[in-house]
């Protein structure tokens, strides 16, 4: 059985569409009941899944991060992290034109920059991710821009499955240049791709990386949208991101439309069950195999600025990792030009924006692939060994229950649709949320340093004297 079957077979096929691309159409691509994509397989030769396996981002015949990384950017003699890949410059900012950034999910800059290759002529188009052009049964898909105006009439983030077969075959070989756009295990699949396809590799010239938490399934918006009144089969438009003035950064909003409405139904994300994405809610199952947190593969990366000094701006800041001088030379541009403004930043305040992350990648994959092994179960390669990294007593409970609750939402979500009654869906999520509250909870209090400061000397004796009115 080749690499790529086993990838499928085992649910970690993340629904890119390279396996597609590759087979030049034998490799057809649907969606199953839960959103997902999934490429169909069957009654394939063994030599042409042999020719498609190394393209597969979670295939253990595809080159890993590191290996990639170190033939694309190894000449430069740029630095190299463990954590972050290569880089050329570490940054915070965002664009300055404040009309613009309120309709940004972050600091703007993802579409600024793309945008200037746009006017600066070094691309003819942006494939990117946003609502199709035409009548679909999904509301997100991959999409071409060639102008400012389409480019900026689809920024955002949106946190739903797609895959980018259709957009690559109906540009490939038509003589015009290109920046991708995609989160790490999208933009390896690309790389992966011009490594075996000179047309796609002179064509697509940029990669933009995206720092992602997981892929979620349609029902993550689905589900948001029904708390807020919307029925899933009424669903025709979600913002995922809605920034409000009042609060911080991370305390943003969602919306839904209904059908063709004109008149969205809005209201705080983090009030809404199924938000929080430690719970992992219609997570994608090749999430858990992934150990790439920063796109390494980017020539740049950008995410968000979940750090404390910027973190409170509601206005919303960009990480930007840069690893291309060309793209480096533009971002100097703009601050000089006054339309962005950036911070040097250090490796280590990168990797802190996304401490919970590396938790979930890193440490919570070293316990998945253990497990794996353990049981006798295949589980995609990865640079993070099985058992490789310590993972206490906790950890171990939230990134199994993170796992259970993850499968579980996406089967009940389609029961609770097809009887079309949501608490059906809540009532069978909240114990194991709550399992999870409590797991965070008992951890805070038995956290050793914790009780080390509530059992000191100096700790007791203020307690005492309070107590005494002292």
């Amino acid at each position: 059985m080749s690499s790529i079957e086993k990838v499928v077979e085992g649910g970690y096929c993340v629904g890119c569409g390279a396996c597609k691309v590759a087979s030049r159409g034998a490799i057809t691509i649907q969606s199953d009941s839960l959103g997902r994509f999934v490429p169909k397989l069957d009654g394939l030769s063994q030599q042409l899944l042999s020719e498609v396996d190394p393209v597969c981002p979670f295939s253990d015949a595809s080159q890993d991060e590191t290996v990639l990384g170190r033939e694309i950017f190894g000449g430069k003699s740029l630095p190299h992290d463990e954590r972050l890949g290569f880089y050329q410059s570490l940054y915070a900012g965002r664009i300055t034109d404040s009309a613009f950034i309120e309709r940004s999910s972050s600091g703007g800059l993802t579409t600024w920059l793309a945008a200037e290759l746009l006017k600066a002529g070094l691309v003819d188009g942006v494939i990117h991710v946003g609502e199709p052009e035409h009548q679909s049964d999904r509301l997100v898909g991959y999409t071409v821009s060639e102008n400012l105006q389409q480019l900026q009439s689809r920024t955002k983030s949106r946190y739903y499955t797609i895959e980018f077969s259709d957009v690559l075959a109906s540009i490939r070989g038509n003589g015009r240049r290109y920046v991708f756009i995609g989160v790490p295990c999208f933009v390896k699949a690309m790389r992966l791709l011009s490594a075996s396809d000179p047309v796609l590799k002179d064509q697509v010239l940029f990669h933009f990386a995206l720092i992602c938490g997981h892929l979620k399934t349609p029902a993550f918006a689905e589900l948001l949208a029904w708390q807020l009144g919307v029925q899933p089969a009424t669903l025709s438009r979600f913002d995922f991101r809605v920034k409000d003035p009042q609060q911080g950064a991370s305390r943003y909003s969602v919306a839904a439309w209904a059908d063709s409405g004109t008149t969205a139904k809005s209201g705080p994300a983090y009030k809404l069950y199924g938000s929080n994405w430690g719970h992992a809610f219609f997570q994608l199952k090749a999430c858990d195999a992934c150990d790439d947190v920063m796109g390494e593969l980017g020539d740049v990366t950008f995410g968000d600025a979940w750090l404390p000094e910027y973190e409170k701006d509601w206005q919303g800041t960009n990480i930007v990792i840069c690893r291309s001088s060309q793209l480096q030379d533009l971002l100097k541009q703009g601050v000089s030009s006054g339309a962005i403004q950036l911070d040097l930043i250090s490796a280590d305040q990168v990797a802190k924006s996304q401490d919970g992350n590396y938790r979930h990648r890193w440490d919570g994959l070293s316990l998945r692939a253990a497990d794996a092994k353990r049981k006798g179960t295949w589980f995609p390669h990865k640079r993070i060994a099985p058992g490789s990294r310590h993972v206490d007593f906790f950890r171990k409970r939230v990134v199994r229950l993170r796992a259970r609750i993850a499968e579980k939402s996406h089967t009940e979500f389609l029961a609770a649709k097809s009887k079309n009654d949501l608490s059906l869906f809540l009532a069978a999520m909240e114990p194991l949320t709550q399992q999870m509250r409590n797991i965070y909870d008992w951890s805070y209090r038995l956290n050793p340093d914790r009780l080390k400061k509530l059992l000191s000397p100096a700790f007791v004796m203020r307690k005492i004297l309070s107590r005494l009115g002292m």
